[in-house]
């Protein structure tokens, strides 16, 4: 659980993105592997879910030229996943959800997202 914790902590708080690409790829492992981690997550789920409001809001503030772009898809697919984790969501304060999703909707609906980078991959 203490791996969990730290893997939370470092995407919410941590300003070095490639602690936040590492901590991403931890908890898309956990993810991946609920049943094994069940217990230590839903401990956790709240916090997680509040560090991913953290970083929508950290990412998608930023002026649109200096915004990780392969960060934030990789991000917003880990949101997804953690969206659709039943054994996650089931156990998150109504307030964390809507949190969520409010920053969700605003920061994604984002006119002509697609066509954002150098290589429209927004």
């Amino acid at each position: 659980m203490d791996d969990i914790v730290k893997y939370i902590s470092n995407l919410k708080y941590s300003s070095d993105l490639n602690k936040r690409v590492e901590s991403l790829i931890a908890l898309n492992d956990i993810i991946q592997a609920i049943q094994k981690y069940e217990k230590a997550i839903q401990h956790t789920a709240n916090d997680l879910i509040s560090a991913l409001s953290h970083v929508l809001i950290d990412i998608f503030e930023r002026p649109r030229q200096d915004t990780p772009l392969r960060f934030a898809k990789y991000f917003v697919t880990i949101v997804n996943k953690t969206c659709q984790c039943s054994i996650i969501m089931s156990v998150i304060r109504e307030q964390e959800l809507y949190d969520l999703v409010e920053q969700l909707l605003t920061r994604l609906l984002i006119d002509n997202l697609n066509k954002l980078g150098d290589e429209n991959e927004g």
